[in-house]
C-alpha cells in the first residue's frame, strides 16, 4: 500500500455487543505497518488491555454503545472485525458553534481534509487462528 498517515496507524478493531451494549476495543499497541511492497504481519490480540483502547460512546449513544471488558469481546467479537486508522486528527475549519464533544465533524462543521490519512492499503489474506 501507500499510505500519508498524518499521525495516525492501521490498527485492528473487534466490536462486539454483549447485554445489549456495543463496544469497540483498538489494538493499538500492535499497529500494522504499511509497506509499499507485501509484508506478512502477525498479530496476537490477547486480552492484555495495556495493548487496548476502548473506544467508549458519544454522549448521545450510551444506550448503545459503551464498556465490556476485552475479554468478553474477544472471546465473541459479533459485530465487526475491521482494520481502522486512529488517531484522526480531526481539525475543524473556523470557530465551532457549539460544544465540540457533541457536534459531529462534516456533518455540524466542515473539517481540514488535509490533516487526515490519505492513501491505500492492499490485503491479500488474512487467518484467523484460535489457541488449541
Amino acid at each position: 500500500g501507500e499510505l500519508l498517515d498524518r499521525g495516525a496507524q492501521l490498527c485492528l478493531l473487534c466490536q462486539g455487543v454483549h447485554d445489549g451494549i456495543c463496544t469497540g476495543w483498538l489494538l493499538t499497541g500492535q499497529p500494522i505497518r504499511v509497506t509499499p511492497d507485501w509484508s506478512e504481519q502477525t498479530l496476537h490480540c490477547v486480552p492484555d488491555e495495556r495493548q487496548w483502547t476502548c473506544l467508549g460512546s458519544r454522549h448521545d449513544r450510551t444506550d448503545y454503545y459503551g464498556h465490556t471488558p476485552l475479554a468478553t469481546v474477544l472471546g465473541d467479537a459479533n459485530a465487526d472485525i475491521l482494520f481502522v486508522l486512529h488517531p484522526l486528527d480531526i481539525a475543524p475549519m473556523g470557530p465551532l458553534n457549539g460544544d465540540p464533544h457533541r457536534l459531529r465533524p462534516e456533518k455540524d462543521y466542515p473539517v481540514w481534509r488535509s490533516r487526515l490519512p490519505e492513501g491505500y492499503v492492499l490485503l491479500d489474506e488474512i487467518r484467523i487462528e484460535f489457541p488449541d
